[in-house]
């Protein structure tokens, strides 16, 4: 919640997680970082939103984050097992995820060649 011009309680925005493959603590993160980014930034501010938590999730949790944010978008991804989250700030959405290096895929798709090959 936040102080409204007349000192009363304002409601905060509404927060809808839409999708989560991700720890709670990291989706509130998340969440609390897309919010103070559009109260900064303006909600009409998207990639500068989008550059900011990609930025924060690179520092706090690994590199290879990727983010998205926007009114009207699809999307079609990879990512990594547990690093995956889809919310709305109001009707802001921002879709963040961490990528999969190339060199992992490849690795593993190696690995399940030749365990086939093993068979």
């Amino acid at each position: 919640e936040s102080l409204g011009s007349s000192g009363a309680m304002a409601p905060g925005p509404r927060i809808r997680v839409k999708c989560a493959d991700m720890s709670k603590e990291a989706v509130a993160f998340a969440v609390q970082l897309a919010i103070d980014a559009i109260q900064v930034l303006g909600k009409e501010n998207h990639r500068q939103i989008a550059k900011l938590l990609k930025e924060e999730f690179d520092t706090e949790l690994s590199p290879a984050w990727q983010c998205i944010v926007g009114q009207r978008f699809g999307s079609f991804i990879t990512h990594a097992q547990g690093t995956f989250v889809y919310f709305l700030v109001d009707e802001t959405a921002v879709l963040l995820f961490r990528t999969i290096p190339a060199a992992a895929t490849r690795l593993r798709s190696h690995q399940q060649t030749f365990m086939l090959t093993q068979n």
